[in-house]
């Protein structure tokens, strides 16, 4: 799925094509494909994701995979990117934490979210998410139209 550019992130980020920022963070990288683009403006890039066969592509496009449950132990950073997924964390309250409490003095955070948010935690594993596939957190997001979540 296309998230964003790198032209619109440099826009986004009002840097020039040439800036070269220490190391980002991208949480849920998937297959790395939005990863690569956004790594042209860091000299260390860190991913997370949950799926070990989408760990092992990541690993092999040469990014460094941290561990889902312990990212937020030792490092800081520059940037983190945490696109598309707020509404497949089993705790996204605490993950929203969690990266405020990682970046760098005036680091930044990429967010994206789908609206209307439906949250549904699949994890891969069975035994890390309930049954009905609901988030253990929930965030204060209300109404059912795209409109209404923006407004609440």
């Amino acid at each position: 799925m296309f998230v964003l550019s790198f032209s619109q992130f440099l826009k986004l980020s009002g840097w020039e094509s040439n800036t070269l920022e220490e190391s980002l963070l991208d949480l849920g990288a998937g297959d790395g494909e939005v990863t690569a683009r956004l790594a042209k403006a860091y000299k260390r890039v860190y991913v997370t994701e949950v799926s070990n066969t989408m760990q092992n592509l990541l690993k092999n496009r040469g990014f460094e995979v941290l561990p889902v449950d312990t990212w937020y132990a030792t490092k800081k950073f520059d940037t983190i990117s945490c696109l598309n997924v707020l509404d497949r964390c089993d705790n996204p309250l605490q993950l929203l934490k969690h990266i405020g409490n990682c970046l760098n003095p005036q680091g930044r955070i990429l967010l994206a979210m789908v609206l209307p948010f439906s949250p549904y935690v699949e994890s891969g594993n069975e035994k890390l998410c309930s049954k009905d596939h609901k988030p253990k957190e929930v965030l204060p997001i209300n109404g059912s139209s795209f409109e209404e979540q923006v407004k609440s």
